[in-house]
């Protein structure tokens, strides 16, 4: 596998930016949801079915270290679990379905923690904080 996966490399693939769009894909199904949730009258929150493919991809992606290349999608991850927070802010009694969209926020903000941790700090665009 690991003589595959060099050659796949040296040819331009990247497991890195293979994922790269499910994982941007995901995140834009998470805001799209969290938004049709925050109205009062979606069944989103009726039940636990719409959230748990969701929450099954981003745990995995944390089980399985899988780090993006592009920090853009950690602060897309980040924006998309705050909206999934807000969704459920001020409800005493969370019905299924808020429940599972609060255990998907944490599976998110599990997995960008994981992959902020791994990539270490950003490095400025204008090079300052760089040693030489």
């Amino acid at each position: 596998l690991r003589g595959i996966v060099q050659s796949s490399a040296a040819k331009g693939f990247s497991i890195p930016r293979a994922v790269r769009e499910p994982i941007r894909m995901s995140l834009v199904a998470v805001r799209r949801m969290a938004e049709e949730a925050a109205i009062d009258s979606s069944p989103l929150f009726l039940g636990r079915a719409p959230w748990k493919n969701l929450g099954i991809f981003f745990e995995s992606l944390r089980h399985y270290e899988v780090i993006p290349e592009d920090r853009a999608l950690l602060s897309s991850a980040a924006s998309a679990a705050t909206s999934l927070r807000q969704t459920s802010e001020g409800r005493d009694d969370l019905p299924p379905g808020a429940r599972a969209a609060q255990g998907l926020a944490s599976e998110i903000e599990s997995w960008r923690k994981l992959a902020e941790e791994s990539l270490g700090p950003a490095i400025p665009e204008d090079g300052a904080g760089a040693t030489t």
